[in-house]
């Protein structure tokens, strides 16, 4: 089973759910080390509204997934809820995270199993009284407008989508630019950097920088082999006998990179291009991806930098051959 985060539910996960009912009221989820696992359980004791105490797995900064089972049944098994709790004060990549992995851990579990699916970042939104107003609310004829929502939501959910397809997550999220990182940019537009690396976490740090980098070469022992990571570089070279200077942004993210880091780097891709483009004005003649240091070939990005200009030139050492057309035959004379 494929995943937009490339994390699914562990066989204990698995376990743990499919024995639950009818003893287990209710099942706390948590990721840890790439993986959706159980962290502790909640037994039947009563109906489901008298059983509904889980304040005691609310922390303020720790997200979770909350499996609850209900009462009612719709068909041989009991209905299930799922709560996705993501307080304000989680890490950037966790929230991102949850965000990407609840639909596949009810893909897993079993779609027709859960009849209903709640949000909340502070405690006050996921009490009983509020999910007695959602089923409540729930229960009332759908707008046309929500009905498109529901569809829509419902193909996302059906498509797998796998680590290596090219997303962005959450593109609300923002990455703030540390100071070093601001003032090396700026260096970099006035000349006075040639390379710069960054690293990005809750933040986008600078990483390394350069002035005499100008090389693909250069670079190669720069590329971390077990982390993602982002260049900016002048690229000097030679072409058509002139020598050229053109700015290039390299994306590299090695396949040994932890799921969390491929998470937050491509979400954060378009942001940092976007923020060098527009807020500093600096022209990116060439974007690269790459997974290996071996990708990067400097004769291939200079056929990419210069294939317009490649294919408009005309051949000017080549002789112009002109070809007359051959005169109409005349009018055969007839001898008498």
């Amino acid at each position: 089973m494929s995943s937009q985060t490339g994390i699914t539910p562990s066989e204990d996960l698995k376990k743990v759910f499919s024995e639950a009912e009818p003893d287990t009221r209710a099942i706390r989820v948590i990721i840890k080390e790439e993986q959706m696992i159980p962290e502790g359980t909640i037994p039947t004791s009563g109906t489901w509204e008298e059983d509904y105490d889980i304040t005691q797995w609310l922390n303020p900064a720790s997200p979770c997934y909350i499996l609850y089972r209900l009462d009612s049944k719709t068909t041989e098994t009991f209905d299930w809820i799922i709560i996705s709790y993501v307080p304000d004060d989680s890490r950037v990549r966790e929230k991102m995270l949850y965000a990407a992995s609840r639909a596949t851990l009810t893909k897993v579990l079993g779609d027709n199993k859960f009849v209903d699916s709640l949000y909340g970042s502070i405690k006050d939104e996921i009490t009983l009284e509020s999910i007695k107003n959602h089923k409540k609310i729930k229960s009332l004829p759908l707008t046309l407008r929500e009905k498109e929502m529901k569809e829509l939501n419902r193909a996302e959910s059906e498509n797998d989508i796998s680590i290596t397809t090219r997303f962005t997550v959450a593109p609300s999220v923002a990455f703030p630019f540390s100071q070093d990182t601001q003032d090396a940019l700026e260096k970099f537009k006035n000349n006075e950097l040639s390379y710069i690396k960054l690293s990005v976490s809750e933040s986008v740090e600078l990483d390394g920088s350069n002035n005499n980098f100008s090389k693909i070469d250069d670079i190669r022992s720069e590329l971390p082999s077990e982390s993602p990571c982002f260049i900016f570089m002048k690229f000097a070279h030679e072409f058509k006998s002139a020598n050229v200077t053109s700015t290039i942004f390299i994306y590299s993210c090695p396949e040994k990179s932890k799921v969390k880091e491929r998470m937050i780097y491509s979400s954060a891709r378009n942001t940092v291009v976007n923020y060098v483009e527009n807020d500093y004005k600096i022209k990116l003649d060439k974007k690269i991806e790459i997974s290996n240091e071996s990708d990067l070939d400097e004769q291939s990005i200079i056929e990419d930098l210069h294939a317009a200009e490649s294919r408009n030139a005309s051949p000017s050492n080549s002789p112009l051959v002109i070809h007359k057309r051959p005169a109409p035959p005349g009018r055969r004379r007839v001898r008498k």
